[in-house]
């Protein structure tokens, strides 16, 4: 369903002849890389219609109890059951003590979005988008036995669906008559979008909840370049 509708939106951005631009940044937690290509498209003055894809990764998480939760039966619950089963050998049984997970993901994003020009050369972008697609979550868990505190690692690589709502702030600057630089911050709020696969409880885990990413991109216009200045303030030449 997100496919098609992506596909619908798409189709819908693409056709007749406004002002046109195409994108690609690369966003980062800091300890991670992302990168998005999308479009946009003037639909009327100052709001855009956007859509693309994303792919890269999505920085990591560490949850866990501490040993004197654990020790009075406070076990930590991961976002995945597989990971979440108890482990055996022949001292006994392990309970899971605490993860940590790194992420990158793929997929499709659709949303508008509005710009101010400030002047000839600078101005305001904001969007909002939807976005869905699937992780790969490499998991390193570590199990702990109650007795003698022993303790067991497990690694686990978890492929899942995400999706989130994103909004994001550029400041676009103009370098010629198509090409602009535009540097931002994106706000993506992740949720399950199945969670008998992917079932976070905490918003310390990855893909869950806010998790606000510094962005830096460069654009480029489409189509016929307007010469005055009367006729830029309706372009997103700026963005």
């Amino acid at each position: 369903m997100p496919l098609r509708l992506f596909i619908i939106f798409t189709f819908i951005v693409l056709v007749g002849n406004a002002q046109q631009r195409i994108a690609l940044d690369v966003s980062s937690r800091l300890e991670n890389a992302n990168f998005t290509f999308s479009y946009h498209k003037v639909v009327k003055t100052h709001f855009l219609l956007s859509s693309g894809v994303f792919y890269g990764g999505n920085g990591s998480s560490y949850s866990g109890k501490d040993t004197l939760l654990f020790d009075s039966g406070v076990h930590t619950s991961s976002p995945f059951a597989q990971v979440n089963n108890a482990r055996a050998d022949s001292d006994g049984t392990y309970a899971l003590l605490d993860y940590g997970t790194q992420g990158k993901s793929f997929g499709i994003l659709i949303g508008a979005g509005y710009f101010y020009p400030i002047n000839e050369n600078h101005s305001l972008r904001a969007n909002v988008y939807s976005k869905f697609g699937y992780a790969t979550s490499n998991v390193r868990a570590y199990y702990r036995l109650d007795a003698t505190h022993n303790d067991m690692k497990a690694g686990f690589t978890m492929s899942h669906a995400i999706a989130s709502f994103s909004f994001e702030l550029y400041h676009g600057i103009k370098m010629s008559d198509r090409f602009a630089a535009y540097y931002g911050v994106k706000f993506p709020y992740y949720y399950s979008p199945n969670k008998a696969k992917f079932n976070p409880l905490i918003y310390k885990d990855l893909y869950y909840g806010f998790e606000p990413e510094l962005s830096l991109g460069i654009s480029y216009f489409i189509g016929k370049v307007m010469g005055s200045k009367e006729n830029t303030s309706n372009t997103i030449d700026q963005n």
